[in-house]
């Protein structure tokens, strides 16, 4: 079921064969002990990896990210998608505050513990047979070094001197399912995103291992998919 790979691109930036992803809504320097610090999983769904950005000196608090995510959503598709490939992410969705005794229910994670707004995941989809192939630990360098020399150069966040480091390999020995990162609605679409344009819905929906590794739950992948569009990028 792996996407097929995608055909060479005659520019000098490969194209990206993935479309982006939205997003949802939710005091620094550069030494790395204070530096925002990026946490990456590989997920069990094929070229799949999630990160996300905690404030230095707070456990449970997330990074703020909004220019970032502002900048991307503007330009990510900017010549052919260049920022997509620069930075190697797809798009910000947003974290799953997951239950052990109810892995399926579907809490948004916010910002801090008296937040409303939700915890941002950076997700990235990587294209297949890549090489090298890409593990948690590259995906997240890569996230914080981007991050880092965007807000350095751009001055998105003022004065303020905004870095980004890399802080750790949460994978779970056996990987988890995306859903076990992100809420259902974003899970759907990068279900989506990387099987609707070549695949056909009944043979995904037919997948019990893909839908597992997405979902955590065959049945509860094919529930959430039924309904939706499939097709072209431009259908969604």
């Amino acid at each position: 079921m792996a996407p097929s790979k995608p055909k060479k691109n005659t520019t000098t930036t490969p194209a990206n064969p993935y479309a982006k992803l939205s997003y949802n809504i939710g005091s620094l320097n550069s030494k790395q002990s204070n530096s925002n610090k990026i946490t990456t999983v590989k997920v069990a769904a094929d070229n799949v990896f999630v990160s996300w950005s905690t404030r230095p000196g707070a456990k449970n608090v997330s990074s703020y990210l909004k220019p970032l995510k502002d900048h991307f959503e503007l330009h990510c598709n900017d010549n052919g998608g260049v920022l997509m490939n620069t930075w190697k992410i797809s798009g910000f969705l947003t974290r799953r505050e997951f239950n052990q005794t109810d892995p399926l229910e579907n809490k948004k994670l916010t910002g801090s513990p008296d937040a409303a707004w939700p915890w941002e995941a950076i997700v990235t989809l990587v294209p297949p047979q890549s090489d090298p192939s890409p593990t948690a630990v590259s995906v997240g360098k890569h996230v914080a070094s981007t991050f880092t020399a965007f807000a350095d150069e751009s001055k998105v966040f003022g004065r303020n001197k905004v870095s980004f480091a890399f802080h750790r390999d949460a994978s779970e020995a056996e990987p988890a399912p995306l859903s076990r990162y992100v809420v259902d609605d974003d899970v759907v679409q990068v279900v989506k995103i990387m099987y609707a344009k070549q695949h056909k819905k009944e043979d995904v929906l037919d997948n019990d291992d893909l839908l597992k590794s997405f979902f955590g739950d065959a049945d509860r992948g094919r529930s959430l998919l039924e309904f939706e569009a499939w097709g072209s990028q431009d259908e969604y």
